[in-house]
């Protein structure tokens, strides 16, 4: 059954924290056997750091033949190809640049995947976490709303219709598309809901008023994205493009809390020592989202291997 088929819950991001803090590795009918990715192209967004890069290089492990790494920083990206290259000679390793604060860098990408003779699998991993407010400079909103959902969404609905023209072998193996989601978005207050208009109002600075505003902040961007993959799970059949959103769980060495410092710094670096997953534990995660589960995880959240109501 899909997330919207199941009985409401109680939802918390606490109950999950606890869940991961206790399932760091996959069950073994995720890693054994491991599935196989070859003659699968991928495109993995935030690919050069963090989850994104352990997934790249778990995904070559697993034999994939062609591996997109959409990156920010170009030179970072090509270190990342060089390293994979060198140990993974069966393995075809592309770098697209990739902006997410910004729309026109997005559309590129669009058109740079349109041009590929297959896509199979797309993995939208970029995200970002502030802890003082900033705004995108090319379109003035908030840079985790414009990153986390407004570029993230236009990307999904730009790329599901190349998803279902390029993937080769639909008839068998649908072609995917795996949102990176988190549980803190089960928590979202959402004071501004009812904002006429309501995307501006994501990004007034005049909300921003320490650590809980900008977790707030993080964690609506998260709640809209369990929106968005059940409006985009709408637009497609499972027989086509399964959608689903994964949690890779709370996770250490990601960079998303790279602002905090201070006192805040130390307790962040206790916690993620003492029960966060390891990058390469989280990267499994998106392994089981993408490979080990069918047509049942279209338009669901997947958290802690099993689908979440």
């Amino acid at each position: 059954m899909s997330s919207i088929t199941l009985n409401p819950s109680e939802p918390s991001s606490f109950k999950c924290f606890v869940r991961m803090s206790t399932t760091k590795n996959a069950p073994t009918t995720v890693t054994s056997p491991p599935p196989s990715f070859a003659r699968k192209t991928v495109l993995i967004t935030g690919a050069s750091s963090g989850i994104g890069l352990s997934f790249a290089r778990l995904l070559a492990t697993l034999q994939v033949s062609h591996l997109i790494l959409a990156v920010r920083s170009m030179q970072r990206g090509s270190e990342v190809a060089a390293e994979l290259k060198k140990t993974f000679h069966n393995t075809k390793v592309d770098v697209y640049p990739l902006d997410m604060s910004s729309y026109d860098s997005v559309q590129d990408l669009v058109r740079r995947c349109d041009r590929l003779p297959q896509l199979d699998i797309v993995i939208l991993n970029a995200g970002l976490a502030n802890i003082d407010y900033k705004t995108s400079p090319s379109t003035g909103h908030e840079e985790v709303f414009q990153v986390n959902y407004l570029s993230t969404a236009l990307l999904s609905i730009l790329l599901l219709p190349v998803l279902r023209r390029k993937c080769k072998d639909n008839r068998n193996s649908p072609g995917r598309l795996t949102i990176v989601g988190s549980a803190l978005g089960l928590d979202a207050k959402f004071p501004n809901r009812n904002a006429v208009p309501l995307l501006p109002s994501f990004s007034k600075p005049s909300t921003w008023t320490g650590l809980s505003s900008s977790s707030e902040q993080y964690g609506v961007t998260k709640l809209l994205l369990f929106v968005l993959v059940l409006r985009l799970a709408e637009m497609v059949r499972p027989e086509e493009v399964i959608v689903n959103l994964v949690e890779p769980g709370f996770t250490g060495s990601t960079g998303l809390g790279r602002g905090a410092s201070g006192v805040l710094k130390s307790v962040v670096a206790i916690v993620h020592k003492l029960v966060a997953r390891s990058p390469e534990q989280a990267a499994w995660t998106y392994v089981d989202a993408i490979a080990m589960r069918g047509a049942e995880t279209h338009g669901s959240f997947v958290c802690n291997w099993e689908i979440y109501p």
